[in-house]
């Protein structure tokens, strides 16, 4: 019985210890929508696209329109959140998946770099 009960134990720590380190791997992917505590500030979007420095465009997207998406960029200037704001969901999916691999000169406020959030407007023609 007591040979029993310590598999059972085993068996839920060794289960617990795997499920902890595959949410760490998932949560180091690209692009992968990490919950932001609190962006510490909201910046313009022509202030972001102006620290752009490194962009990938949307493509193979058959459809016209806008999309927005609210984007939250890391102290690293990675995208570490996108949540569609308005437009279809195909135009929205696609200017997702491309701007997870986007990548910011830090956001500084008062010499630190700090995590904001701002607004991004794709138009496909």
């Amino acid at each position: 019985m007591l040979l029993a009960a310590s598999m059972i134990v085993a068996c839920g720590v060794g289960w617990w210890q795997w499920e902890q380190g595959w949410q760490e791997l998932e949560s180091r992917l690209p692009g992968h929508a990490v919950e932001a505590v609190q962006p510490t500030v909201t910046v313009p979007s022509d202030v972001m696209i102006r620290r752009l420095v490194h962009r990938v465009d949307p493509h193979g997207v058959k459809g016209t329109g806008v999309a927005t998406l609210q984007a939250v960029v890391g102290r690293d200037g990675s995208v570490v959140s996108l949540r569609p704001v308005s437009g279809p969901d195909v135009l929205s999916r696609a200017a997702m998946d491309a701007v997870q691999w986007w990548k910011f000169e830090p956001y500084r406020q008062n010499g630190q770099a700090v995590e904001v959030e701002t607004n991004l407007a794709f138009e496909f023609r």
